[in-house]
């Protein structure tokens, strides 16, 4: 079992801000890298709605940042930042695969892979399309697609169409791009999209970040004989 002493670190307000933090920032820079990766910006449109979005998750982390700084007397970026990196590569674990379970798949982001399907011998290239239909909605456009010759490439998936719009998905809806991409609907856009996007991206940190993040403290627990058998 645990010394007293160790499990008063552990639960002290210190430990459980400064691990949320290197939790956030590894999840949401490894959330940017894939999103970039698979779907990068069409247009200056497409970027300003990232940037957005870039703001809002800057906030809490930010907010976090500066009460644990406090507990680190000012000094936490010198004793944070190698947990920070570490916790940023190992966020790509559950991006890559833990991610796929379907649990929050409300919406599928996808692309059109022109050509894969045609038997013409031309060659395949992905249409930056980003459209997130949802997920009862897939089996349906995929079928319509390879009519054409084309195939539906699934990305990722997500609980809110705020959050797929948020990764360059723009909804499967019958408005215009114009007016989707209107001022006044960006500005409804800048407002609402960023805050959905935090709040669904710390429910996957907690679901698939969190329990590995338990198993590495577990590991290092053992490996430094800080448990007691």
């Amino acid at each position: 079992m645990l010394s007293q002493q160790n499990k008063t670190k552990i639960f002290s307000p210190k430990y459980i801000y400064s691990s949320l933090l290197i939790l956030i920032l590894g999840k949401f820079l490894s959330n940017i890298i894939i999103n970039l990766n698979q779907n990068s910006p069409e247009n200056y449109k497409d970027l300003l709605i990232l940037l957005t979005v870039i703001l809002w998750v800057f906030l809490p982390v930010y907010i976090l940042y500066k009460g644990v700084n406090r507990l680190y007397d000012f000094k936490a970026i010198n004793r944070l930042l190698p947990y920070v990196v570490a916790a940023f590569f190992i966020s790509f674990i559950p991006e890559i695969f833990l991610s796929k379970t379907r649990m929050f798949d409300n919406y599928i982001g996808t692309q059109i892979v022109y050509g894969c399907n045609s038997g013409d011998g031309d060659i395949q290239y992905v249409g930056h399309s980003g459209i997130a239909y949802k997920l009862v909605e897939i089996d349906q456009v995929k079928r319509e697609i390879l009519v054409d010759g084309h195939c539906l490439k699934e990305d990722e998936g997500f609980m809110f169409w705020q959050t797929a719009l948020a990764e360059g998905y723009l909804p499967n809806t019958n408005v215009p791009l114009s007016k989707f991409y209107s001022f006044t609907t960006f500005i409804e856009i800048a407002f609402t999209v960023g805050p959905i996007y935090v709040i669904e991206n710390l429910m996957k940190m907690l679901v698939f970040n969190l329990p590995i993040f338990l198993l590495l403290l577990l590991l290092r627990l053992v490996s430094n004989k800080k448990i007691m058998l």
